[in-house]
């Protein structure tokens, strides 16, 4: 007997219509197998569907033969809709491992299935994003395809964040274009989850970080709406940052989003403001206190017109420690050649004023000893070796 024959012996007979069909699906004959199929595709043509031939079907994928192969995908494809509460376990695997199949009528039933199945499909969609690396470009593609089901998009929307922040650079793109179709859904929740954003914008995928860079002003409007911050009066904020020994996560939130503001003497003073504040902890570096929307704003500010608002956004970094070495490490893979000698002036003031060594960015340095611009090249060569010696020594 076959692996597929035993597993099929264990399915309940009363579950199918035609259990013998079923049971013929693990036959070692392939002419048993393909009138088994055969069977049951027509029983679904000619009567309503029955999930519980979908778990002996999906191995029949694999299967060298072509027309075997698409004619287990034309069965799955019809009994695919009578799943209403939950699916066999392997069913959605098996359809996202042949989206790709050569055969075009293959991996198009099998799309097909998978839009049948809907938000059934989504927990085995997340479950392979997490696997091998083909697995993954797989489960992205499913999750692009199920999209376009109404039900899924909300559930989708976490896991495209997650896939958009993967190392393997096709899965963030595809996840990244996935998300943009997404996006135009008015209905769908705000994506909140901070630490996914702030790994985003750190993607050396320009259009990654420019939709990350929107999801944060996003979230930071929501969160003004919700419960707007005081109003910026500079003279009130500088009279606070003045008056504490370490700035609290709440003065810093003030001050961040005050960046953000319209480019006048307010928001230019809260950039100061933040500097300093942000300068009275640096001896004392606590990660909780450098909130991600301070990173954020200062990375944004490094892009500033008014060069009084960048050359304080440098210094602040810097005063953040090494809770920024993952913003810095997402501009030094920027590709305007300013932005990236810009965070080496970060990581030059980090290093040799405040002896922070934010080692993590070495692999980074490394790429731009090589860069064709001198200014750029001898810096990162002189801050590399700066590093070098304290790779071992950060926790």
């Amino acid at each position: 007997m076959t692996p597929l024959t035993v597993w099929l012996a264990l399915i309940p007979v009363g579950e199918v219509s035609d259990p013998v069909a079923l049971r013929d699906l693990g036959s070692s004959d392939p002419a048993v197998r393909l009138r088994a199929v055969a069977r049951i595709e027509q029983l679904g043509a000619d009567g309503p569907p029955e999930a519980g031939y979908l778990a002996g079907l999906v191995p029949l994928l694999r299967e060298k033969d072509v027309a075997l192969r698409g004619l287990a995908a034309l069965a799955i494809d019809r009994h695919a809709a009578a799943c209403k509460d939950a699916v066999s376990d392997g069913v959605v695997a098996g359809l996202v491992e042949r989206l790709d199949d050569e055969s075009p009528h293959v991996a198009r039933f099998c799309a097909r299935s998978l839009l049948a199945l809907g938000h059934l499909a989504l927990p085995e969609v997340g479950r392979l994003l997490g696997r091998a690396d083909a697995d993954r470009r797989r489960a992205v593609e499913a999750s692009r395809l199920l999209a376009r089901v109404a039900r899924c998009r909300g559930p989708l929307q976490p896991l495209l964040w997650r896939a958009m922040t993967d190392p393997d650079a096709a899965v963030a793109e595809r996840a990244r274009q996935g998300l943009v179709a997404l996006n135009g859904d008015p209905t769908l929740p705000l994506f909140r989850d901070r630490t996914v954003v702030l790994t985003a914008l750190a993607s050396p995928n320009e259009a990654i970080r420019e939709l990350a860079l929107k999801q944060s002003a996003a979230i930071r409007r929501a969160d003004r709406a919700a419960e707007p911050p005081s109003p910026l009066v500079a003279p009130s904020l500088a009279e606070r940052v003045a008056q504490m020994q370490r700035p609290s996560s709440r003065l810093l939130e003030e001050l961040s989003f005050a960046v953000y503001a319209p480019r006048d003497a307010n928001a230019r003073e809260a950039v100061r403001l933040l500097r300093l504040a942000l300068e009275r902890q640096v001896l004392e570096p606590d990660q909780e206190r450098v909130t991600l929307l301070a990173l954020e704003a200062l990375a944004a500010g490094l892009r500033d017109d008014d060069s009084a608002v960048r050359e304080d956004c440098v210094r602040a970094l810097a005063a953040c420690g090494l809770p920024a070495e993952t913003v810095l490490a997402g501009l030094l893979r920027d590709r305007d050649a300013t932005i990236q000698l810009r965070a080496l002036w970060v990581i030059a003031i980090m290093a040799e004023t405040h002896r922070i060594f934010p080692t993590e960015t070495l692999p980074y340095l490394g790429q731009l000893m090589d860069a064709p611009q001198g200014d750029l090249r001898d810096l990162a060569r002189r801050l590399h070796g700066l590093l070098q010696p304290h790779e071992r020594r950060n926790p």
